[in-house]
């Protein structure tokens, strides 16, 4: 398997910020969302077809200019090219040439004009195939160096832009490349909603056949702590994003939360019966939340239970479970009548649980993991250092039954439960350190090693079975390490060693980092460098298949110096906190940043599963 990086692209043109309206009560609402999933606007024979007029419209104008010019005095190589502008200016081919879409390659397929034997003609629609990853705004400057790049008369090939090299100018954006993605939806929420779960639903596992839909609770962020909420989104009707032209014009389109204005103004689909025009339709519920959200797990035994950390020092647990069910089965009568007359008297009854600071946690937090093993586990971490398990009690509430004394300067980063054992979890905490704990005897942690010179941030406990021995940290150093969990107990004096660490991040802080549950050796990781990478920690570099696959791109100096393991970059995101694999559709991510959420599923993601 070759190690595969797809690219993005510059782009001058900013995106404008959108608001929709707030949402603050708790009843149903739909928005039909313009995606910032590529459409095609027309159908990629129409595309073809237009190519190979243009081409052949020039070849005949260029055999005219020839035969003109050999009545003509000879005007050397001088007069030859300013031929070749005045045929350019005149027919934009050039500017078709700069506007085509990213990695696409057009086979111009058989020609009904019969100017097959046309030198010039072939000459040009061979130049045409061997385009890749063009740049959208290529200038003159691009046409002038285009002779130098990989042969005489070959196609510029644009550059990868990648952050370690490359620094966006006042004005830039990076604009994703849709090839890149066999699915791609941006949304974009009121407030910053910097935590988020996937909520698992009743769809099956292991499903990839489009169109495809998701279950997901968000927190918000809100600047006012009345104002913030738990949002339960559906999003239906992810279909798989279709490349052209087009595309990149239409990736701007992106909406709001609640925001019922849009609607999908692209072609009917000819495989299917297209809903929406396409486009992913988004049904929601909300939820009042105490304080702003600082971290949301859903329980992966009951996933309507939602546990929640506010920046008021309260951890909470609420259950959503006819939120969930509502948006899972909403229509446009359910909201015509204003939700069920049992819906509307549940409003307030979600919350089923609230900490309290005379018995429990005195300060905000960050750490919550529910156990995958115990029904209804869950442990707690707050900025004073000190842990809390909870479990079931009568009356639907929950108990602690273990904590830990504080640790001032300590402060508990993350927490992960062991996915084969009931009473085992680990703590990542500030300052580098990182404790396995048994919750029947909390009076002291069992192993602690020093997992980074910096703060731990997040932490990922492999939940495959094969691989439940490995745990991946996170550091505010940029590196993703890697530990098997039966080699950390050393002696005294004795330094636990990672059996692999990724550094491709260059020292931003990493800010969230996961396994798959679909492959034990795959993992993403998000950082403050605005990427979200994905990793196949298995994959040795195989130079034949690379330049097989890469092409004119293979051991360019852009594409060299890359991670063997590297196998997709996200870039782009503003403040990315999160990111979840979709434990029931394989090879999908979901990560939040500081405008929304992006959804996306690689186009290589065959590569990333078992």
């Amino acid at each position: 398997t070759v190690s595969v990086l797809y690219c993005v692209h510059r782009t001058h043109a900013p995106m404008p910020a959108k608001r929709g309206k707030q949402q603050r009560d708790d009843g149903a609402g739909e928005s039909r969302l313009n995606s910032a999933m590529r459409r095609v606007n027309v159908s990629e024979r129409d595309e073809a077809r237009a190519e190979q007029a243009a081409l052949q419209k020039l070849a005949a104008q260029r055999q005219a200019q020839e035969i003109a010019g050999a009545a003509a005095p000879a005007g050397g190589d001088d007069d030859d090219a300013e031929s070749w502008e005045d045929v350019s200016d005149e027919n934009d081919v050039d500017e078709r040439f700069d506007e085509m879409d990213d990695g696409e390659i057009v086979d111009d397929g058989d020609d009904e004009e019969g100017d097959e034997d046309d030198e010039e003609y072939a000459k040009l629609a061979a130049e045409r195939k061997r385009v890749q990853f063009q740049n959208a705004d290529a200038g003159e400057d691009d046409e002038d160096d285009a002779a130098d790049d990989d042969g005489a008369g070959g196609g510029k090939v644009g550059e990868v832009w990648r952050r370690d090299r490359n620094r966006l100018e006042e004005g830039e954006k990076l604009e994703y490349a849709n090839r890149a993605y066999d699915c791609f939806f941006q949304m974009r929420s009121e407030f910053p909603a910097l935590s988020f779960d996937i909520v698992r639903d009743h769809d099956g596992s292991g499903r990839t056949k489009y169109p495809l839909a998701m279950t997901l609770a968000v927190g918000s962020q809100a600047s006012d702590s009345t104002a913030n909420q738990l949002y339960i989104i559906r999003v239906r009707n992810l279909l798989r994003t279709r490349h052209d032209q087009g595309d990149d014009e239409e990736s701007d389109d992106e909406d709001v939360f609640g925001d019922a204005d849009s609607s999908g103004d692209d072609e009917e689909d000819e495989e299917a019966e297209e809903v929406n025009g396409g486009e992913p339709i988004i049904s929601f519920q909300t939820i009042r939340h105490h304080g702003a959200v600082n971290r949301l797990r859903s329980n992966p035994l009951q996933p309507s239970m939602l546990a929640t950390w506010s920046d008021a020092g309260i951890v909470q647990v609420f259950d959503a479970n006819a939120e969930v069910g509502i948006v899972a089965e909403f229509s446009n009568a359910m909201r015509e009548q204003n939700v069920t007359a049992e819906a509307l008297a549940r409003r307030g009854q979600q919350l089923k649980f609230a900490s309290s600071s005379s018995t429990a946690h005195r300060n905000e937090g960050y750490g919550l993991d529910w156990s995958r093993v115990a029904a209804n586990h869950f442990a707690s971490g707050d900025c004073d250092g000190r842990i809390f398990v909870w479990q079931p009690s009568q009356g639907g509430r929950w108990t602690a039954v273990g904590s830990t004394p504080g640790s001032p300067g300590r402060m508990v980063e993350e927490i992960q439960w062991s996915p084969t054992q009931q009473s085992v979890f680990i703590a990542g905490r500030a300052g580098g350190d990182v404790e396995v704990w048994d919750s029947r005897d909390m009076k002291k942690s069992k192993i602690q090693y020093k997992a980074d010179a910096t703060d731990i941030n997040v932490a990922s406990w492999n939940p495959n079975q094969s691989g439940s021995h490995l745990l991946a940290t996170g550091a505010d150093s940029g590196i993703v390490s890697i530990w098997d969990l039966r080699m950390v107990a050393k002696p005294k004096g004795q330094k636990a060693d990672p059996i692999g660490t990724l550094t491709f991040h260059n020292g931003a802080p990493i800010t969230a980092v996961e396994f798959s549950e679909h492959n034990e050796s795959v993992l993403t990781a998000t950082s403050d460098d605005g990427q979200c990478t994905v990793w196949d920690l298995s994959v040795e570099r195989d130079a034949d298949e690379e330049r097989e696959v890469l092409g004119q791109l293979f051991n360019r100096d852009d594409t060299t110096a890359l991670p063997d393991q590297l196998m997709f970059q996200h870039q782009g995101l503003v403040h990315p906190k999160e990111v979840h694999f979709h434990p029931q559709v394989p090879g999908f991510v979901v990560t939040g940043d500081f405008n929304g959420l992006h959804l996306f599923k690689p186009r290589n993601w065959r590569s990333l599963m078992k």
